[in-house]
């Protein structure tokens, strides 16, 4: 089907748009590869006689051959598809854009995903229902289980490889534990990864803590804690940068953290680094030495945030900000 008339669509069930370099005439090439095109989805509801849609997500395709895939289509609705760039609407027939609806089905995603940064591998699935926990193994050689890489059950949904080399090829396996202590691959197929971004320094043992903007957990070598027991503070953003409360992690890389409450200051003790900062103020010390941050700590609903990156850089350790899963992972030395 193809709607060059009209920007109404009537149909249902799952579909792929795609939108091609030779459906834009030269005036408006530019502004696509440029500005890029959002792509809007919204049901046609009525109301009073009015049309009044609801939004349900918005997507920017960054190229002129670009592959956008609609999953949450209902049967039996209307869905009006617009196109905007430079901030205004145009439709789909006043600008001159052609959608190909075609009915084939969206490629699910796979069970196990796996997200590459610098300093190891992000592994996530979707969990079971009671289940007792999770074990994970990663092998060079396709088809084999190898080793297992959690020391203790994992339970949730994600799990983080720090001890991968670069440009080894990987093949992991998750496995169910069932009550009689025997396990069951949540499916048959092998994640598989080529680990040609990593750029782990910290040598000897290592362990890794995983956040979640938002979220009031973190994850600690496999193990579920709170970020700030029994008050659930969670990591935010403040002009690009993360804050958090510092304690509780400091504390799990077998550091200190301690509040200096006549002088607004925080003093931070790891891996042999000693560092100190102020409430409302970029200035940082590290072992004795002054300098400046591009934020400052700030008290938010009476907790303490500070500038993670600044910490973690500052007492030796490496860290990754995660856009897609909008996480951080800190990967520290053990002593």
């Amino acid at each position: 089907y193809q709607d060059s008339d009209s920007n109404m669509i009537y149909s249902f069930g799952t579909y792929s748009i795609w939108m091609g370099s030779d459906e834009l005439n030269e005036s408006e090439t530019g502004a696509f590869s440029k500005q890029g095109i959002n792509i809007v989805f919204m049901p046609a509801r009525q109301n009073e006689g009015v049309e009044r849609p609801d939004l349900l997500g918005m997507y920017l395709l960054s190229g002129a051959d670009e592959m956008f895939s609609a999953t949450s289509l209902l049967e039996n609705e209307r869905y009006e598809v617009l196109f905007m760039y430079d901030e205004n609407s145009i439709d789909l027939f006043l600008s001159g854009f052609t959608g190909r609806i075609n009915e084939s089905p969206v490629n699910e995603p796979p069970v196990i995903q796996l997200i590459q940064t610098p300093v190891g591998i992000r592994i996530g699935w979707h969990p079971s229902d009671n289940v007792h926990g999770y074990n994970i193994y990663r092998s060079t050689v396709r088809g084999q289980w190898g080793e297992r890489i959690n020391e203790t059950p994992v339970y949730g949904d994600r799990f983080f490889d720090i001890n991968v080399e670069r440009n080894a090829i990987y093949f992991y396996t998750i496995v169910e534990i069932n009550p009689d202590g025997t396990e069951t691959p949540i499916t048959n197929e092998q994640a598989e990864i080529i680990a040609d971004e990593i750029e782990i320094t910290i040598q000897g043992a290592r362990g890794f803590i995983l956040m979640e903007i938002e979220s009031a957990i973190m994850l600690v070598n496999g193990e579920i804690l709170e970020i700030d027991p029994g008050r659930e503070t969670t990591p935010i953003i403040r002009n690009g940068r993360t804050l958090i409360p510092i304690r509780a992690v400091i504390e799990a890389m077998g550091g200190s953290a301690e509040w200096i409450a006549l002088e607004s200051r925080i003093d931070i003790s790891a891996f042999e680094n000693i560092l100190s900062m102020w409430l409302g103020r970029t200035d940082i010390r590290v072992n004795g030495a002054n300098n400046s941050m591009d934020i400052a700590p700030e008290s938010i609903n009476g907790r303490t945030m500070l500038p993670v990156r600044f910490v973690a850089e500052n007492i030796g350790c490496q860290i990754e900000w995660i856009a897609s899963t909008q996480e951080i992972v800190i990967v520290y030395p053990i002593r």
